[in-house]
């Protein structure tokens, strides 16, 4: 089993979240979900390099004032053991330009009661609620 340790960082505007819907050709399951930008950590990267360095891959933005979101996520998906650490960040111009990579087909700013209702991972839901509760 492969340990991949990784970070998310949910982007919060005028009190909504930014998501990407996944493109996954290896896993028809994951794909079109939506999700929480963010990825795996290098050899001997910090968690909070790892963060700024997905998103700005992801999303083609520069975020600042990172919180962390009091939930670890152990997710254990085929021959995978995940370990997410979640952080809540805002963007440092909030009008830049959102240019997706390869790994997502669309964006979308959502609030609670919004993803809700949408296909997404299972812990989403959860880790909106608490970052709800972060100023």
């Amino acid at each position: 089993m492969r340990l991949i340790i990784g970070v998310s960082g949910l982007i919060r505007q005028n009190n909504r979240y930014l998501f990407t819907k996944r493109i996954s050709r290896h896993d028809r399951r994951y794909h079109d979900i939506w999700q929480i930008p963010g990825g795996g950590l290098r050899t001997r990267e910090h968690l909070l390099d790892c963060l700024h360095r997905e998103l700005s891959e992801e999303l083609g933005i520069k975020i600042k004032n990172p919180r962390f979101i009091p939930k670890i996520h152990d997710i254990f998906r085929d021959n995978y053991h995940f370990i997410f650490f979640y952080f809540l960040c805002d963007m440092i111009d909030d009008k830049a330009k959102i240019t997706l990579n390869h790994e997502a087909s669309e964006y979308a700013w959502f609030n609670h009661n919004e993803i809700m209702g949408k296909p997404s991972f299972a812990e989403v839901p959860e880790i909106v609620a608490l970052a709800d509760k972060i100023s």
